[in-house]
């Protein structure tokens, strides 16, 4: 494998720079630190060096005071380029205390030292401000991409040639805004559409710019919603916000209805992922508005879905429903398929939601169709997903784990990073709902090394959360709680209400196995304020039945019951079919401990009743095993 398949455009470029540096201080002293993430990066890049600069020769470690041995070696050919392999060697310490210490060595004898590193000691070295790391240092960083590729070659082609359009551009004598515009804005696009925010977000900055030059208010706002945009795919949704906002003025002042209407529906989207249910609805409706009063009839049909999608969350499946039928209809009567495919996919959920897997299982399996028949292979991959997700809560591991799988594959074959990150979380979770907990660990371990690269907060997050949950169930509850610890830093500093709350519950459930049933039970509370405030019925039952068994834990058979009941009404009032059958069986536990073994029975078998119904595969078996060892007892 060529060096260049490792690599991103933008790291293609970060090697022309390291080339020219190189060449500039091939009479003078140098070190040079390169960052890389993988084994076969830095093998691949030693060749490389190797091959392709003049004057370098590896260099075989002695000792950790490797500065001192060369500089005090005899007959050493100080013109050479010195290539010295660090990555991930130890004692690391103890070789860059060393090298900082005899760092003067370098420009009295003008050595020319390269150093491979992994990317973590790098960022350290950086970090801690090492004195060597001033005057005649240079640091590079690269990532290992190889599994990015395959079909999203061409994709990557078309960025490579408008990155050459845009060097040769600036070349000429003549230049003029309009062309250069028109360029950079389109490097933007199409690093966009291939998952390089970093790169996409830099030509996007420069498009902003030079609109500005131009007195360009459409391009300008056009920019900035990109911006937006890209910031929200990273999870910097403050940030976010306030592009949005900007293009919105914009839009605003200059009468760009269809923009401005995106602009709302973006800003809606950034307080949905904040967890603000109530703004989230008042921009969407305020899209719908425009779209409905100026004939935008896509545009209409995605914000009626995105309205159903807040309801859903507010756990009002009903007017969530409405609205994605609403949506469809308008999809299907003017053949915005790829719209139409999406929707199906949202009833799904919505029936998944409610426990009717076959309506649910139905409705992914027509958006597959649509997807696949018309080549939509980010949508078809999640919608795999999604299937697979069906699969899971009917306790079929194996197709579940079929379908991640697949859409793992349409993901990493053509470089949807996020996407790729949260299918590798979702198949760790069916690894750990097999017992698996090595696989599940190395799965959301994956994740979290995709998401940390590319700035993916939000999903960080939730890896850290599952990371967390995977040693819980190997019973390191310190581990356990660090990971959520730092997975709830990541949402309380950005906003992310509902993730917040969950990962609050997760924590108590922490405190919980520890047998802290006071800190368990503050945790809970604390993630049920905020579900009650921001409207999370989904959630909010949830936690009310968490805190029915801290006070069953506890011996307070009363209160235990008061909050499952609540629960259990929160559920039955939303048609959340899974969560009434496992509460019915919570509430069968409580009575069993009062010794009311009669009563006991009776909510059991209504358990039993909804997850045959249903066919939740887990809960059938659960209930089947409750009934009988009651009926041995009785």
């Amino acid at each position: 494998m060529n060096l260049e398949d490792y690599l991103t455009s933008k790291e293609k470029l970060e090697l022309k720079i390291l080339h020219t540096t190189l060449k500039l201080r091939k009479n003078r002293s140098a070190l040079i630190l390169i960052g890389v993430d993988s084994k076969e990066l830095k093998d691949t890049f030693s060749s490389y060096l190797s091959q392709n600069i003049e004057n370098i020769k590896p260099y075989e470690i002695g000792s950790t005071k490797i500065t001192l041995d060369i500089a005090t070696t005899k007959d050493s050919n100080f013109s050479n380029y010195l290539l010295i392999d660090l990555f991930k060697k130890e004692p690391m310490d103890e070789y860059l205390k060393n090298l900082n210490f005899y760092r003067d060595y370098i420009p009295q004898q003008k050595l020319k030292l390269i150093f491979l590193l992994d990317n973590l000691t790098l960022e350290g070295i950086k970090e801690k401000a090492y004195d060597f790391f001033s005057t005649n240092s240079f640091s590079f960083s690269f990532s290992d991409h190889s599994h990015h590729k395959n079909n999203n070659e061409k994709k990557d082609e078309k960025l490579k040639e408008a990155l050459i359009e845009y060097q040769n551009y600036q070349l000429q004598k003549n230049k003029n805004d309009n062309s250069e515009l028109k360029i950079v804005f389109n490097i933007a696009l199409k690093a966009y559409e291939i998952s390089e925010l970093e790169t996409a977000l830099e030509y996007f900055e420069k498009a902003l710019n030079i609109s500005k030059r131009l007195f360009n208010p459409y391009m300008q706002s056009a920019s900035l919603g990109n911006i937006g945009l890209i910031y929200q795919d990273m999870g910097g949704l403050d940030k976010a916000l306030k592009y949005h906002l900007d293009a919105l003025k914009i839009e605003q002042e200059n009468g760009f209805l269809q923009s401005e209407a995106s602009a709302l529906g973006n800003i809606g989207n950034i307080y949905q992922l904040k967890g603000d249910l109530d703004k989230a609805l008042k921009y969407q409706l305020d899209a719908l508005k425009i779209e409905q009063e100026n004939g935008f009839l896509q545009s209409e049909a995605s914000a009626l879905g995105n309205i159903g999608n807040i309801y859903q969350l507010k756990g009002d499946l009903d007017k969530a429903l409405k609205y994605q039928l609403d949506a469809l209809k308008i999809e299907q009567e003017n053949g915005f398929l790829q719209g139409e495919a999406d929707t199906l996919g949202n009833i799904g959920l919505i029936y998944q939601d409610r426990g009717d897997l076959d309506k649910a299982l139905k409705y992914q399996l027509d958006a597959l169709k649509i997807e696949q028949e018309n080549g939509f292979l980010q949508s078809e991959a999640n919608t795999l997903g999604n299937i697979g997700s069906i699969y899971q809560d009917r306790g079929d591991l194996d197709k579940a784990l079929k379908y991640q799988l697949d859409a793992l594959k349409i993901m990493q074959e053509n470089g949807f990073l996020q996407a790729e990150a949260d299918t590798l979380g979702n198949i760790g979770l069916i690894y750990q709902d097999r017992g698996d907990l090595d696989k599940a660990l190395k799965c959301q371990l994956d994740a979290l090394k995709i998401e940390q690269e590319n700035g993916f907060l939000q999903s960080e997050a939730s890896a850290l959360g599952n990371i967390g949950s995977i040693y819980q169930d190997r019973g390191d509850l310190d581990k356990a709680l660090k990971y959520q610890l730092d997975a709830l830093k990541i949402m309380q500093e950005n906003g992310f209400l509902q993730a917040e709350a969950d990962t609050l519950g997760n924590i108590g459930l922490i405190y919980q196995d520890r047998g802290d049933l006071d800190k368990a039970l503050k945790y809970q509370l604390d993630a049920l304020k905020i579900m009650q405030e921001n409207g999370f019925l989904q959630s909010e039952a949830n936690t009310l039945g968490n805190i029915g068994l801290i006070y069953q834990n506890k011996g307070d058979l009363d209160k235990a019951l008061k909050y499952q009941l609540d629960a259990l009404k929160i559920k039955q009032e939303n048609g959340f079919l899974q969560g009434e059958a496992d509460t019915l069986g919570n509430i069968g536990l409580i009575y069993q401990d009062r010794g009311d073994k009669k009563t006991a029975l009776k909510y059991f078998k209504e358990a039993l009743n909804i997850a045959q119904i249903a066919n939740f595969s887990n809960l059938i078996k659960k209930s089947e095993e409750r009934i009988q060892n009651l009926k041995n007892h009785l």
